[in-house]
């Protein structure tokens, strides 16, 4: 017999659809039906996903490699519940690949390779528990009136990757993975890009989504990191490759034999 409040958050789980998967350097994935992905290499912190009942998640970008610009990944991740105006965030360590998860006083709860199966812990605005092995990461289920979403962080051993499950599917939600409409993509300032763009396009697209200039806005504690605000959120953009295949001098001026051992570690 399971744990009551195992079985209860599997059964939470049951007719939850995958809304939304966003992985690597980064691919993002938006939610709601039908989904669309997209390449995104901005640097700072964003509004990844935003609800009209409540939740926010935050993300930052960082650079796969040291001060080049052409690739980012996700290094962290808030989570808020604004109905309780609680927080927890996830940390990417980039030396070891785990992932730590900081309640909303800091406090270090589990760090992903120490996560195991068991009964979650409830928060004022949340419901936490380890993924199963052999995945590492978290579930992440925020509670009263945002129960129809449930958020996965995992590590696959070189990237920080998230996951929005939701039943029903969401609506009207903003930021980087938020409702594309009537096959466009609707910026924080209301323009529109068609689900075909360009890779340029779609890079001012998601640079609407920034906290640049909104330092208040931002959800991150950056005493579990050293750093600021102004820090994290340096403006950089990358190439992008339709530019640069006539130009072979172009594309590979960034390449070294350090950045190389750095991108494929050998």
């Amino acid at each position: 017999m399971c744990v009551l409040k195992v079985c209860a958050f599997a059964a939470l789980q049951n007719g939850f659809v995958n809304a939304a998967f966003s992985w690597g350097d980064p691919v993002i994935q938006t939610v709601g039906s039908p989904s669309y992905a997209y390449s995104f290499n901005g640097h700072g912190e964003y509004v990844f996903l935003k609800s009209e009942n409540g939740l926010e998640i935050q993300a930052r970008l960082d650079y796969l490699v040291h001060e080049i610009t052409d690739s980012t990944i996700f290094t962290a991740f808030t989570f808020t519940n604004h109905h309780v105006n609680e927080t927890v965030q996830i940390e990417f360590d980039r030396a070891s690949k785990h992932i730590s998860l900081f309640l909303n006083n800091g406090t270090l709860w589990k760090t992903s390779p120490n996560c195991t199966i068991g009964p979650p812990i409830r928060t004022f605005g949340f419901m936490l528990v380890c993924l199963r092995p052999p995945v590492d990461g978290f579930h992440i289920a925020p509670i009263m009136s945002l129960n129809n979403i449930l958020l996965d962080v995992m590590t696959d051993g070189e990237f920080m990757n998230i996951k929005v499950l939701a039943h029903p599917p969401l609506m009207n939600t903003t930021g980087l993975a938020g409702n594309v409409h009537d096959s466009f993509y609707v910026s924080k300032n209301a323009t529109k890009f068609p689900v075909n763009t360009t890779e340029d396009d779609m890079f001012d697209y998601g640079e609407s989504w920034y906290l640049r200039t909104q330092p208040n806005l931002s959800q991150f504690n950056y005493n579990l990191t050293g750093g600021n605000f102004s820090y994290f959120n340096a403006f950089s953009k990358p190439r992008f490759l339709q530019h640069l295949l006539n130009n072979t001098t172009a594309l590979f001026e960034k390449c070294n034999v350090t950045n190389v051992e750095e991108m494929t570690g050998v």
